[in-house]
């Protein structure tokens, strides 16, 4: 895997799709958060088996969403960088983010700029002779506003996280990853932390465990496998979470889905160290069927969590309260 660090975002964060001459399992997608005082929004825009879907989820006052599928050949795509379809919009310039959703029960206008320097990490093995490339952008500015059925918010100098993802894969494939973003809960921190975990689907072989953190804009730290200690604490109950789309809670129903209810990670590097200790407080899952057996399905947990984090690099202490989005994938 190479890392490095984001060149101006256009020429980097562009729609690959449509230069992919094997389409088979292939998949990529644009993931955006955004929270304030009273809300969690998270939106995704995917390519995959020859369409376009849209994903919007997220808590104010309990969990709404919606998922919508559009063709390909509905779609405009200009330069790589302006999707339109369906009446939504994503559009990449060299300094922003613009997204614009219409659906029945959430629309939005947001803006996203990033406050830290964005990263780059290609090619990397998920396991069964696939890979798959992001770009990570862990702390942006977002301003704008969202309405859902029963409130307008609001939205100006958020907290906010994008990451675009892009390779080939198949739902059911052996792999799981467990992937979040921990930023202050004061907005006008200045820092941030990615962190990710890429195991089999029996989460006994981890592939990669990492922690990249960020201060005043830079990648400051970075911890992986023998750096990091990771211990998960307690199940949270899953038998009345909410279901996106809501009838695939008919075709997995479970009781528990086995996310966590504490997360304590221990990282050092030399002098340099990483604490954090996070809560899970809430979550909701995605649903999606599985390309790999037939009555199969892979859900999707989103969870939020508050704790804290401390950080020492080159002989500087940041941190303090913390919230986190993690998105932790498991089979049936």
């Amino acid at each position: 895997m190479t890392v490095r660090p984001h060149v101006p975002l256009e020429r980097d964060d562009f729609w690959r799709w449509p230069a992919v001459t094997n389409l088979s399992s292939y998949k990529e997608w644009h993931h955006f958060i955004v929270t304030t005082d009273d809300l969690c929004l998270l939106i995704n825009f995917s390519f995959a088996n020859g369409a376009l879907r849209l994903i919007v989820m997220g808590t104010a006052y309990g969990w709404t969403g919606v998922v919508e599928h559009h063709r390909w050949a509905d779609a405009e795509l200009r330069n790589g960088t302006e999707l339109r379809v369906g009446g939504h919009r994503l559009s990449i310039a060299d300094d922003r983010y613009e997204l614009e959703v219409r659906t029945p029960e959430i629309t939005l206008e947001l803006v996203f700029r990033p406050r830290a320097q964005p990263m780059v990490a290609r090619e990397h093995p998920i396991g069964g002779g696939r890979r798959l490339s992001w770009l990570i952008c862990p702390l942006m500015a977002v301003d704008g506003w969202v309405d859902t059925t029963t409130t307008r918010h609001a939205v100006a100098s958020a907290v906010g996280y994008h990451d675009h993802n892009w390779g080939s894969f198949d739902w059911g494939d052996d792999f799981v990853w467990e992937w979040g973003i921990v930023y202050p809960e004061d907005p006008r921190g200045d820092w941030a932390a990615v962190f990710s975990s890429l195991m089999n689907k029996a989460r006994t072989l981890t592939t990669l465990e990492q922690v990249l953190v960020w201060h005043r804009g830079d990648n400051r730290l970075a911890l992986a496998n023998g750096d990091l200690e990771v211990e998960t604490m307690g199940r949270r109950s899953v038998a009345h979470a909410w279901t996106l789309p809501p009838v695939m809670r008919l075709v997995a129903p479970g009781a528990y889905g086995d996310v966590p209810h504490h997360l304590r990670v221990h990282g050092q590097r030399g002098r340099d160290r990483l604490e954090l200790d996070l809560d899970f407080v809430d979550h909701a899952r995605l649903v999606v069927p599985s390309e790999r057996e037939p009555l199969g399905v892979v859900s999707i947990h989103e969870c939020i969590a508050r704790g804290t984090l401390s950080a020492v690099v080159g002989g500087e202490q940041f941190g303090g309260a913390a919230r986190g989005i993690f998105e932790m994938v498991r089979h049936g």
